[in-house]
């Protein structure tokens, strides 16, 4: 029996942004506090979705505080330049483990971070099943997105595990029959991936036991 593992990206195999790095975007973009971040995060799924660019992004950020940014590439460089770090200990385990399974990375990033992961983690673009939301059109946690990760893998659902530092994408996975744990750190994960490849019951999803789950071409159905 053959068993994968899907990761997550930010917060789990690649830092969040540092206070350094929130920082410099702040002094790129002119002003910060509430009047940037809230909109920041209220705005993002197009552009995280591929389907708003980083330029006409920043613009509605800023206009949504009544704010004007003077130069949006150097925000967008700023904010690029942040989410760069990798964890280099859970980049070792993750290329490791995918000398023995299956692996894949699902993660919700827009295409100007995509670009610098693919020119900055190489590796990443290796793995059998990359699921990047930027590229892909939508993001967590859309079940449409799982089940484009766990067909990459050429796995049924329930044979995945899928680990993520939110517990509600960790819930959505589930939702759709994927294993879930959320992410706490590389000793925690690591005994629940091998007592998971070596076929015991990890992050079992809601629905119930693997008996109780159907996998589809559209998802997951319940007998």
């Amino acid at each position: 029996m053959t068993r994968g593992v899907l990761f997550d990206l930010y917060g789990v195999v690649m830092r969040v942004q540092t206070p350094e790095a929130i920082a410099a975007i702040e002094r790129a973009a002119g002003f910060g506090g509430p009047d940037l971040w809230e909109p920041f995060w209220a705005l993002r799924a197009p552009y995280d979705h591929g389907v708003q660019s980083g330029r006409a992004y920043w613009a509605a950020v800023a206009a949504t505080s009544g704010r004007s940014i003077a130069d949006p590439d150097a925000v967008i460089a700023a904010e690029v330049a942040g989410w760069s770090w990798p964890d280099d200990q859970m980049v070792d385990y993750v290329r490791g483990l995918a000398r023995r399974c299956p692996v894949g990375v699902l993660s919700d990033v827009p295409v100007d971070v995509i670009e610098m992961l693919e020119r900055d983690q190489p590796w990443i673009g290796r793995l059998p099943s990359v699921t990047l939301s930027g590229r892909v059109g939508k993001g967590k946690p859309d079940a449409a997105v799982f089940r484009l990760a766990v067909a990459g893998l050429g796995l049924a659902p329930q044979d995945v595990l899928f680990t993520d530092d939110r517990p509600r994408n960790v819930e959505a996975a589930r939702r759709c029959g994927l294993r879930g744990v959320v992410f706490e750190g590389l000793d925690a994960l690591r005994p629940l991936v091998d007592a998971h490849l070596a076929g015991r019951d990890v992050g079992l999803p809601r629905h119930g036991p693997r008996s109780a789950m159907v996998w589809q071409p559209d998802g997951i159905q319940e007998e």
